[in-house]
């Protein structure tokens, strides 16, 4: 286990969904809220990066993409850029719902978002600690039957503010249709808002790392960067996460926004995503082609 990326975990638990700056040179800024689960690509690796390369900072908040678009709509954020771990978030978006109120999208009713490009993916994993309860069990038995022992602390995600949450609800009943067994939610994760299981994303992590749970549900490339051991579900039960990016209608600084992701999507990007576990994928468009500027279109291959 990598004791410095442990140390970071061990921080999230201060965290909250509030504004993470990266520091840098006193240039221009732009704002991005992301995905919690991109805590440490966005600020050791890709915010750094940006800076290097453009003089330009970046400052992020992370939290559950439900969350963050939830406060886009009531006028609560307005980033320059809008990074999910779920498509489904995008679209909710693109079909409106801004308040009067300075929401990134406008006037009541109006799409904060036209487009969005997915630009990765990642499978949702059972981690635990290797020196902890769940480890013999998760080691020796199928995952179900381990997190259903007596006094294991597991961890998840609201599913109604993170897809990581909505995932593992997911996951779970899947798992229970293939085994004939329609209450093995119930018996592994109670009801949605479980308090005992549910936690906010930026300070799971560390909730495994300090030893507070025995397992939890992340997303591969999380578990991988503390050197958590992990297990893999069957893949044909389809719970990953399927991140994407998106510059908002009313985005305070346009430019900067299309710069972030320019650079996200370019080979500097698509290189730091994959030394983080996220190996790229082609990038594709959703929505409005017409409304995508043109950099960003040539770069994903959708036109002129």
């Amino acid at each position: 286990m990598s004791w410095a990326r442990l140390a970071l975990a061990l921080l999230a638990l201060g965290l909250s969904a509030a504004a993470c700056s990266f520091a840098g040179g006193s240039g221009a800024a732009v704002a991005v809220a992301y995905a919690g689960s991109l805590v440490d690509v966005m600020e050791h690796a890709l915010g750094p990066a940006f800076e290097r390369a453009t003089g330009w900072q970046l400052r992020g908040v992370a939290g559950g993409s439900r969350l963050l678009a939830n406060e886009m709509r009531a006028g609560l954020r307005r980033p320059d850029v809008f990074v999910s771990a779920s498509p489904e978030v995008d679209e909710e978006l693109m079909r409106g719902g801004g308040s009067e109120a300075g929401a990134a999208g406008g006037p009541s009713g109006q799409p904060i978002l036209d487009w969005y490009v997915v630009f990765a993916e990642d499978p949702l994993v059972i981690a635990y600690r290797p020196d902890g309860p769940a480890a013999g069990p998760l080691r020796s038995r199928p995952w179900w039957e381990a997190l259903a022992e007596r006094g294991m602390r597991l961890g998840r995600t609201d599913p109604a503010l993170d897809p990581k949450g909505e995932l593992a609800v997911v996951l779970v009943r899947r798992q229970g249709e293939a085994l004939g067994d329609p209450g093995l939610v119930r018996r592994l994760l109670g009801p949605d808002e479980n308090a005992e299981q549910v936690f906010p994303e930026e300070d799971l992590v560390g909730r495994l790392a300090s030893g507070h749970l025995d397992a939890a549900f992340l997303y591969r490339h999380e578990a991988e960067e503390l050197g958590l051991p992990y297990v893999l579900p069957d893949p044909a039960l389809g719970a990953r996460a399927v991140f994407t990016v998106a510059i908002p209608r009313r985005a305070p600084h346009p430019d900067l926004a299309r710069s972030f992701v320019l650079f996200l999507l370019g080979r500097e990007g698509r290189a730091i995503l994959a030394d983080h576990g996220l190996p790229p994928r082609p990038p594709e468009v959703a929505g409005d082609l017409d409304a995508v500027p043109a950099a960003i279109r040539a770069v994903v291959g959708a036109g002129p």
